[in-house]
């Protein structure tokens, strides 16, 4: 069962969230908020630098396709 809550958070920590939505390891900001707690801090930084490196590497590989 899941209870609203409104909490003040750092910049950092939506920024991370809003990450974490845009990589699909997270439905929402809350969602991602939740995974945060749950998981731990540490964790999802992790997580969320694998994912951003993979986008990054894709996005070049689309960037070399294009330049041949």
């Amino acid at each position: 069962m899941s209870v609203s809550v409104t909490i003040k958070v750092r910049k950092e920590v939506v920024k991370l969230a809003e990450k974490m939505v845009k990589y699909s390891i997270a439905r929402s900001r809350s969602h991602a908020i939740n995974l945060m707690i749950e998981y731990g801090l540490e964790k999802i930084i992790e997580e969320v630098r694998f994912w951003e490196k993979i986008h990054e590497d894709v996005d070049e590989l689309k960037k070399r396709k294009i330049q041949y």
